[in-house]
């Protein structure tokens, strides 16, 4: 699930309330977006919207250049390096949430859970080395 930040200083935008080179890249980037929600805070253009099941997020700077992107997958759309790393460091655990993040170096969020209940959360690089983890 994509985090929502609740924030008094952002400011719901329509369509026509976004500058035309940041609504032109969206456009031919992500043409089959679907419940598309603008908003504008702190000086970037952030951009809530689904294809498909997944949801996605991206935030623009002014010019129209991607600040930070954030794609939800499918634990099997993960590389396979994550993928041997949760299955060799965590045996019995499946696969509850996965992103896609990428602020200028793209990481890998999962959340694991086992029959137990008990959860973790890694962060991961795209080579299957564990960042950060934990127990949540």
């Amino acid at each position: 699930m994509l985090l929502n930040y609740s924030d008094s200083s952002a400011q719901d935008l329509s369509y026509r309330d976004v500058p035309s080179v940041i609504l032109n890249a969206f456009q031919t980037k992500f043409r089959n977006a679907r419940d598309v929600e603008w908003e504008y805070k702190h000086g970037y253009y952030e951009v809530e919207f689904e294809i498909g099941q997944r949801e996605f997020e991206i935030k623009y700077d002014p010019k129209g250049n991607i600040l930070y992107y954030e794609e939800e997958l499918d634990g099997k759309q993960l590389p396979a390096a994550i993928q041997q790393t949760i299955r060799s460091k965590y045996p019995g655990f499946y696969i509850k949430e996965a992103e896609k993040k990428d602020s200028g170096r793209v990481t890998f969020k999962v959340e694991l859970k086992n029959n137990s209940g008990e959860e973790w959360e890694l962060i991961l690089s795209p080579s299957g080395k564990i960042l950060t983890k934990k127990l949540d």
